[in-house]
Order: structure tokens, then C-alpha cells, then sequence
């Protein structure tokens, strides 16, 4: 610790010698590596710490989560995907390549396989397979995108039947999206607008179609907004 970094965090990596790890792991008092592994290791083994100066976040709050994803995208990002001498793989999806029609974008990652209308969208994350449609503005918001492409308005085999009247996968036509977070396989119907103008800080919808935690809404994995919602 210094000055200029007076506190220290554990980042949650250990790397064990094998025989330490199974012995430790063979006494019954250890639960946690936290709390009890760790001091254990620390009066019975030779233990060291590893101080990290590159970029790491805590993502273990919604808040924390979101605003890493948003940061990201930005000119000048904390972090950079693209050093030649430390390259990042994704795992192959053979996806084909996104498709823009007359869409702005701004400050905005794109993953592979979208479709994306006359939309405008500023500052987000838009994950693989995402659909959105025409006239839609989304601002400061993580779409995770799709698990699967859908025909005919029913999700592939292996997952819930959907109410007959559900819009499709995807964004649709003519919302507004601002300061939120859009899990996997949300169907978010046309002229929706999720803005939370009143502030909201935490909140459960009863029918569960979406939640609000530190002020960003959340739509869930599979989460259907009816067409007109306003939230």
C-alpha cells in the first residue's frame, strides 16, 4: 500500500501448490477462502500476495456491472481488447456479420450476427444476435442479445411455449431505451419506452417482467414487455 493506493483488494485469484490446496481443503473448518482458507494458508505455508497495477473492476453489483460494460465502449477505454501482444479470443460462434440499415451509432460495441433498423444508439453495449428495429433510440444500455434466431414468432425447441400475442425476439419498433440492462431472449414490444423519469432506485414489478436496482432497469433472461409499456 502507498499514498497514492491506500487500499488494497483481493481480486479472487489463487494459485495453489496442488498438495497445499488438498490439504487445506481436507480440514473441516474451512468453508470460505476468504475467511478461513486463506488465513490457514497463511500460518502453515508459504504465502505471498501479488500486487496488480493493470485495470480490474468489481462487477459483483448490478451498478458495478453496468458501468464497466458502459466505460468500455468509450473513446479511450480503461481497458483495450486489441494489444497485439496480448490478444483476447471469444469462443467461435460462426456467426454471420451484423447488419446495419441506416442506423447511427455512437460509442457503441457491436457483437456479431445483429440486425439493427433505422435506429439511433448511443453508448451501449449491444451483444450477439440482437434484434432492434426501426425508429428505436436506445441510450447508455447493455443488451446481452439471443441465445437463438427466431422464425415465426416462437423461440427454437428446448424452451417455453410464449403467449400467442408476445412480440418478437428483440427490440422492437419505435422505443426508447435509456439506463438499462436487456438480458438474453428479451422480447421488449413496439413503442415501449423504458426511461425511468421518476428515478426509481429499487423496485419489483409483481409480474416480474422487469426489475430496478441502483436506478438502471432491468428486463430478465426471457423478460416480455408488452407492446406500449412505459416504465
Amino acid at each position: 500500500m502507498s499514498e497514492k493506493t491506500p487500499y488494497l483488494a483481493s481480486m479472487g485469484i489463487y494459485v495453489f501448490r496442488t498438495d497445499v490446496l488438498v490439504e487445506l481443503l481436507k480440514k473441516d473448518s474451512v468453508d470460505d477462502f476468504g475467511h478461513h482458507m486463506l488465513p490457514q494458508a497463511v500460518e502453515t505455508s508459504n504465502t505471498f500476495g501479488y500486487v496488480y497495477n493493470g485495470y480490474w473492476e468489481d462487477i459483483g453489483t448490478i451498478r458495478a456491472f453496468y458501468q464497466v460494460n458502459l466505460d468500455l465502449v468509450r473513446p479511450n477505454p480503461p481497458f483495450a481488447f486489441y494489444y497485439p501482444d496480448a490478444p483476447i479470443y471469444t469462443r467461435m460462434r460462426f456467426l454471420p456479420s451484423t447488419q446495419l440499415h441506416k442506423t447511427r451509432l455512437n460509442d457503441t460495441s457491436l457483437a456479431e450476427g445483429c440486425e439493427i433498423g433505422e435506429a439511433t444508439i448511443d453508448t451501449c453495449m449491444i451483444g450477439i444476435r440482437s434484434k432492434i428495429g426501426h425508429g428505436v433510440t436506445m441510450r447508455r444500455t447493455v443488451m446481452l442479445g439471443a441465445d437463438y434466431y427466431e422464425h415465426g414468432g416462437q423461440p427454437k425447441a428446448g424452451y417455453e411455449p410464449l403467449p400467442h400475442d408476445a412480440p418478437m425476439l428483440g427490440v422492437g419498433d419505435n422505443c426508447e431505451i435509456e439506463g438499462a440492462i436487456i438480458d438474453k431472449n428479451a422480447r421488449i414490444g413496439a413503442g415501449t419506452r423504458i426511461l425511468n423519469v421518476q428515478g426509481v432506485e429499487d423496485y419489483d414489478d409483481p409480474r416480474e417482467r422487469y426489475y430496478i436496482r441502483d436506478g438502471i432497469v432491468i428486463v430478465p433472461k426471457h423478460g416480455i414487455l408488452e407492446p406500449g409499456t412505459i416504465i
